[in-house]
């Protein structure tokens, strides 16, 4: 009877155990508790729970390398590699690569046995200090991603080494002082082709550098996508260089970094002509209002109006995301006010050139961290309430699948989704 039984017990494909197991990928407690439960799912949430490993201390190095001596399939899941030097400080220090990773006895063979690493993040580090074996197993991986936080690279020659096998880099990310070589003003490209580039604000030296030359650190031309935090009105001349050089960009996501002063600031984009986006497919914006900045806030809102009214019949925008973060100690009377006029622009856009069935506009409201909203502000958010929804239903007319999300906004997350518009908390 018990053979006859386990005959009809049901035999579930692998493929529905992977899919479990990758439902919970972000969840570590129910990967952990998955990989105890049953061989089936050992395979799969190894490969979840090992992808990214941080080095930052010798008992880290000293805990992986008797893993993976221990375990030798564990090398095949760890793909990314996060190298830190002294981490209490590399956010926070402009000079953080001066702290350098200790030298532990388990650094280097560790290095030489992560052969299949395909994403580096190089945080506060000075290549030339590691040691001989580190720096040439670090040297002898082929990268996809490569991220540079405060990072150190002594000379044009050493980045070359580093990306020696690599063919082509689908992110290459900087952020923080990345010292003065090899990035500097002269030479040819000297990386392979990079799909997406991400810079932060910290690094603003390259986000000049770049435009004057096009060939500089690798083919700008060949760029499909850009992440770029915006430090102020004054870095708009540097993005629209940018972007006529970059003739192969479909995606780009600007991010303006919030004012943390509430006197005036000049519009230095006032007399500026717009940018040149009709190749662009995707465009992400997000504008703060924060601390008091309304005249900054309203002087970038101009510039992207500019934009809005500009686009013709040739452009290929399919997907448009404005993020708007107001945070609730800089809503007063008036805050309303300076979000009539986005609203208006985008209608305005959608009525003249993007009207197609295809385009989406993802739109985010996000009111700061606090969920509690104060009785002084009250009013002011019914402001807020009585423009924007009206506002949304003139830009659904469009018939243009729009999204609303809002974070701590009680009228909107309790407001019926309407034909084209859905809302989500």
């Amino acid at each position: 009877m018990a053979g006859e039984a386990t005959k009809q017990d049901p035999v579930f494909p692998p493929e529905l155990f992977d899919k479990i197991v990758d439902e919970l990928c972000d969840d570590f407690p129910s990967l952990r508790a998955c990989s105890l439960t049953s061989t089936l799912f050992s395979a799969r949430t190894r490969q979840h729970i090992f992808h990214s490993i941080e080095l930052i201390d010798e008992a880290s190095c000293d805990r992986l390398l008797d893993l993976v001596r221990s375990s030798h399939y564990l090398v095949l899941s760890i793909k990314a590699l996060l190298l830190c030097s002294n981490p209490p400080r590399y956010i926070s220090s402009r000079e953080g690569w001066k702290n350098e990773i200790s030298s532990t006895s388990s650094l280097c063979p560790l290095l030489e046995l992560l052969t299949n690493i395909k994403e580096l993040t190089l945080v506060g580090v000075v290549l030339s200090n590691l040691p001989t074996r580190c720096l040439a197993a670090l040297c002898s991986r082929s990268y996809d991603t490569l991220t540079l936080i405060s990072a150190k690279v002594r000379d044009r020659q050493e980045m070359r080494l580093l990306l020696s096998h690599s063919t082509r880099i689908s992110t290459l990310a900087i952020s923080g002082k990345v010292g003065d070589t090899p990035f500097t003003h002269h030479g040819d490209a000297f990386l392979p082709p990079v799909d997406h580039l991400m810079i932060h604000w910290t690094a603003s030296e390259l986000f000049r550098i770049l435009p004057s030359n096009p060939a500089y650190l690798f083919l700008v031309s060949s760029l499909k996508a850009m992440t770029i935090t915006i430090p102020d009105t004054t870095y708009f001349v540097h993005l629209r260089a940018l972007l006529s050089a970059a003739l192969s960009l479909r995606k780009l996501r600007c991010n303006h970094l919030p004012s943390f002063h509430s006197g005036y600031i000049n519009d230095f984009s006032r007399n500026q002509p717009p940018l040149i986006i009709s190749n662009l497919r995707v465009l992400e914006i997000e504008l703060q209002l924060r601390n008091g900045s309304p005249h900054r806030f309203n002087s970038e809102i101009n510039f992207w109006n500019r934009i809005f009214e500009h686009m013709g019949p040739d452009c290929a925008l399919e997907h448009l995301t404005l993020r708007v973060v107001i945070s609730l100690s800089s809503i007063d009377d008036d805050t309303h006010i300076y979000l009539i006029p986005i609203w208006k622009k985008v209608d305005h856009a959608l009525s003249h050139s993007m009207s197609s069935l295809s385009f989406s506009l993802r739109i985010l409201l996000d009111y700061g961290l606090s969920a509690t909203v104060m009785v002084r502000q009250r009013t002011p958010l019914r402001d807020i309430e009585r423009v924007t929804i009206a506002q949304f239903k003139k830009l659904a007319e469009h018939r243009v699948n729009i999204i609303v999300e809002a974070r701590h906004l009680p009228f909107v997350i309790k407001r019926k989704a309407l034909d084209n518009i859905r809302y989500v908390a």
